[in-house]
């Protein structure tokens, strides 16, 4: 079982951020759960082979699978931190941690990385990175996670004034980013029937109704700009500056927890390296 170790815990500027790391001994635990998100990914698991006629030979099938999966592999970009393997392994690495420590909830079917199509798979989901629900007992917030990852010794980096632009532009009031984002989530989780998604789907709608220009909209949400950083200073001096322009007085009074995740590893080639080993073990099990 993977553990976060939260270190440091602290308020800068009226909103409160969390530093975490992860022990070394869990580092398996971390890469397997990452794989499987990977591996559910609807390009690897949607079975394109039941599309040819019952007498196919066996080794035409063998030859359709493999051409589907280099069609459906995103191709390296030649700047890591623009490649799509990247990409999709940082947001489900937020995902992974705001299940664990924040009750939140991200479902398979409005989840962008698993429904990414062929002809979208060399492209970064569009809109927000992570859109969820946060659930406690009947009360709902709608999640929305912006997230960077950065190698920079600095502190800040220069990840952060962009994190914080991202977060502008969801947190605009009368903000039809933001709204679209709830409708496309309320309308995929709408195709799974439980008590669960029925009560979420009734949360949504009502949320998309409400006056925004009340600020009732954004009093339902909670943003959670998440930041992986590979620097040591973060976690050795409680350094958490990289949140220091996030101020109330320009993000007026929504609800915001800044997350740092101090990752002491190569987060390029961490993501792609493990992105491919899910992909080999996936067609090993075929």
């Amino acid at each position: 079982m993977i553990e976060f170790e939260q270190k440091y815990s602290q308020w800068i500027n009226g909103f409160e951020i969390n530093a975490y790391t992860v022990d070394t001994k869990f580092n398996q635990a971390l890469r397997d759960l990452l794989k499987n998100k990977i591996k559910k990914i609807k390009l690897y698991t949607e079975d394109y082979i039941d599309f040819l006629s019952p007498d196919t030979d066996p080794k035409f099938k063998t030859k359709m699978y493999e051409k589907i999966v280099e069609l459906s592999l995103p191709s390296n970009h030649k700047i890591k931190w623009f490649d799509v393997k990247r990409s999709f392994t940082t947001e489900f690495m937020s995902q992974i941690l705001l299940e664990k420590n924040y009750n939140c909830i991200f479902h398979n079917e409005a989840d962008k990385r698993i429904n990414t199509t062929p002809i979208n798979v060399d492209k970064h989901a569009d809109g927000i990175d992570v859109v969820g629900i946060k659930s406690q007992g009947e009360t709902f917030n709608f999640v929305v996670c912006e997230v960077k990852a950065s190698k920079d010794n600095n502190i800040p980096c220069s990840s952060s004034a962009s994190l914080l632009d991202d977060i502008k532009k969801s947190s605009t009031p009368n903000s039809k980013r933001l709204q679209r984002e709830i409708l496309q989530y309320m309308k995929n989780i709408g195709s799974v029937n439980t008590q669960t998604t029925e009560q979420a789907v009734k949360f949504l709608s009502e949320l998309l109704v409400v006056e925004s220009s009340e600020n009732k909209l954004f009093e339902s949400i909670i943003f959670y700009p998440f930041l992986i950083r590979d620097n040591n200073e973060i976690i050795n001096n409680g350094n958490l500056n990289d949140f220091q322009d996030f101020k109330k007085e320009e993000l007026s009074d929504i609800q915001l927890t800044g997350i740092i995740w101090s990752f002491n590893e190569n987060i390029d080639d961490f993501c792609i390296n493990l992105y491919d080993e899910a992909i080999g073990e996936l067609n090993n099990d075929n």
